[in-house]
């Protein structure tokens, strides 16, 4: 059995120069294996590959975790990839959604993935979002657009539901924490 705490991924082992934004889920595998998997973002201190989103999946048969690279850039992501991941219960598959940015227009979208078996990934959508999210500017009176944040996602009869925490860059606004929701009926794509 997996113990309460597990270090998937640790800053100085290798060039990781740091972890963030966790994200799990249980699923069962093509073998109907009951299996965990995590999501998260690294940064290594190496430029060839600096950036990546990677997946670790929990076997409790062998008591072993597996890794793959869901998504891997050189430069910087603006605000974060976020990553978050679910189950759908109706296809079986895994996915993952995450930001990607234009940093020449100043634009946020979501990138959505799909796994049977939490190792092997394809990409189910590039835009995911039907209007870029505009991450224009820097926060002060009257600024435009937002620095994008977390996601969560969630499944329920074959449909996607995405949310995400945006800050408006305006600070004249009372609240300037923003709950996006977003629906999708193509699980994701």
């Amino acid at each position: 059995t997996a113990s309460a705490y597990q270090a998937l991924c640790t800053t100085g082992h290798g060039d990781i120069a740091s972890v963030g934004d966790p994200d799990v889920t249980a699923f069962y595998d093509t073998s109907n294996v009951d299996k965990i998997a995590a999501v998260y973002q690294i940064r290594h201190a190496s430029a060839s590959y600096a950036y990546q989103i990677r997946c670790s999946v929990y076997d409790p048969s062998t008591g072993s975790w597996s890794d793959s690279t869901i998504y891997s850039q050189v430069a910087s992501p603006t605000d974060g990839y976020h990553p978050a991941i679910a189950v759908c219960p109706e296809d079986g598959h895994l996915y993952v959604a995450h930001w990607i940015y234009d940093n020449t227009a100043n634009l946020a979208q979501i990138r959505v993935h799909r796994s049977r078996d939490g190792a092997t990934w394809t990409t189910v959508s590039d835009y995911a979002l039907d209007v870029c999210v505009d991450i224009s500017g820097s926060s002060g009176a009257g600024a435009d657009g937002y620095e994008v944040g977390r996601l969560r996602m969630a499944f329920a009869n074959g449909q996607c539901l995405l949310v995400a925490h945006v800050i408006a860059n305006n600070e004249t606004l009372d609240i300037r924490d923003r709950l996006a929701q977003f629906a999708s009926t193509s699980r994701g794509a």
